[in-house]
């Protein structure tokens, strides 16, 4: 399996629909044709509790991605879903599409959190070494501390209004970023930079926990050391929409927001633009923002306790 390029398995499962038996892994089209799906065929009973973690990857370098992890992938036992070519191309459109596969070329799931999280160390060390550019971000994804490409969701069954969310085994998970920011990368060099990378990250991850409301992608724009900085954009509808964002942001931050437009081929996009020129203030804010949502939810399930307790009453 390990051995098997992007082209030639996509052109497999193409022709004859299911690969089985390689490497104690089968391969199979899923029923759209939109993604091809590998797993061991000796799987265990499946205690994920339904994390997954998704990697957002251009279209472009996609097939040089799949071929760079594929074994570590394999070795690791996870199952993996990556997209067919066509499919790939849709997932990376600017403006959002209404699909909860927006920028998930690749996902993966397994049962060992802590496999888990070496595997997704070795991929962002492998995929940074190979040159491999990402993607537009996952949509509705925690975003994974100093991650280019990763970011995990629970697509776990959904639960009844009384009973509690599954327990996040990722909630602290950081990539080591002295690894994979090192050589050659142009985030290397400065902590500066390396500061101010990681405090976009994070404010991006408060961003997609109930900050802003789902209906609005927030992305990272990475800047290149020695060029720009950092920052955070959330693109909206129209341009009142960005203009009240933006008032919002910059009232509920404190940090310096910025509006912008550009036209993106038939389509204008309007954006928000959180600047980070001060490290230690965003990641202040960030421990805020975590704090209060923590807050916030423990009401909404303590209200949602009693709703149910009185009901049964």
């Amino acid at each position: 399996m390990s051995e098997l390029h992007y082209n030639t398995l996509h052109k497999i499962v193409t022709d004859y629909g299911i690969m089985a038996n390689q490497d104690g892994y089968h391969a199979g089209l899923s029923e759209d044709k939109q993604n091809i799906n590998i797993s061991p065929i000796m799987t265990e009973k499946d205690t994920s509790d339904g994390w997954k973690f998704h990697l957002s990857i251009k279209p472009e370098d996609l097939p040089k991605a799949w071929d760079t992890i594929l074994e570590d992938i394999v070795k690791s036992g996870a199952s993996a879903q990556v997209a067919t070519p066509d499919h790939s191309e849709l997932l990376n459109m600017e403006a959002p599409i209404n699909s909860p596969e927006q920028g998930r070329m690749i996902t993966l799931q397994g049962n060992d959190p802590q496999k888990m999280m070496e595997l997704v160390q070795t991929i962002e060390e492998k995929l940074i070494e190979e040159g491999i550019q990402p993607s537009q971000p996952a949509l509705n994804a925690n975003a994974v501390e100093g991650s280019k490409f990763i970011s995990y969701s629970n697509e776990g069954p959904t639960r009844s209004f009384w009973e509690s969310a599954p327990k996040d085994p990722f909630k602290n998970l950081a990539i080591d970023t002295n690894k994979t920011h090192s050589g050659g990368n142009d985030m290397s060099n400065g902590a500066n930079y390396k500061e101010k990378y990681h405090a976009a990250s994070r404010v991006r991850g408060a961003f997609q926990d109930g900050n802003v409301p789902n209906t609005h992608r927030v992305t990272l724009d990475e800047g290149a050391e020695g060029e720009k900085d950092p920052s955070v954009r959330v693109y909206c509808n129209s341009k009142e929409e960005a203009l009240a964002m933006q008032a919002h942001l910059a009232e509920r931050t404190g940090l310096p927001v910025q509006y912008a437009d550009k036209n993106n081929g038939d389509k204008e996009q309007y954006m928000a633009i959180v600047l980070m020129d001060n490290p230690e203030k965003i990641n202040q804010t960030v421990n805020t923002y975590n704090e209060e949502t923590a807050i916030k939810r423990e009401r909404m399930q303590r209200s949602r306790d009693e709703g149910h307790k009185e009901s049964r009453g």
